[in-house]
């Protein structure tokens, strides 16, 4: 088992948004008309250390999801680690630089969360913080292990966040 090499920041940030406007170009005239486009993951979020790959998701209304699923698989690997449903689709495309990988999802499906996480990053520093401890303390735990810490914490900060909805509105 490797660990998994983490990077700066700015470095990698420049380098995905390299690739970000030509492969939104590439997408855009091959997806269903509903599909938006975008940068999720650490390199969209300032300050937030990395693998050094880009992430973007791919929100398409529910009645598209299959057209831009096929879409997709004919340009990308799946990404095997995670599991296809009728909302959520992952792809790897290791042939770029970075690596990419693309999450495909159903608009208003429960994990069309993407969004959210990236912004509750982009505005609290104290949490950028956090993640970066934890990618860092996980990095020695191999992919799986460390895939599995960031998804317990990113499912606490979501969590929390509905909490705080929910408590807000009650």
């Amino acid at each position: 088992m490797s660990s998994v090499v983490l990077v700066d920041w700015a470095d990698a940030a420049a380098r995905a948004e390299k690739i970000l406007g030509p492969l939104c170009a590439t997408l855009r005239p091959i997806l269903p008309p509903s599909a938006e486009i975008e940068h999720i993951g650490a390199t969209a979020v300032p300050g937030c250390i990395t693998k050094g790959d880009l992430d973007i998701v791919v929100r398409v209304d529910a009645e598209d999801f299959l057209e831009a699923d096929r879409v997709l698989a004919s340009r990308c690997g799946r990404n095997g680690a995670s599991a296809k449903t009728d909302a959520f689709a992952s792809f790897e495309c290791e042939v770029s630089d970075p690596p990419t990988g693309i999450q495909l999802v159903s608009k208003g499906s429960p994990l069309d969360d993407f969004l959210t996480f990236r912004d509750l990053l982009r505005q609290d520093d104290q949490l950028v913080r956090a993640y970066n401890d934890l990618k860092q303390g996980a990095a020695h735990l191999g992919r799986d292990g460390y895939w599995q810490a960031k998804n317990v914490f990113i499912s606490q900060v979501l969590r929390d966040r509905r909490n705080s909805e929910i408590g807000k509105s009650g």
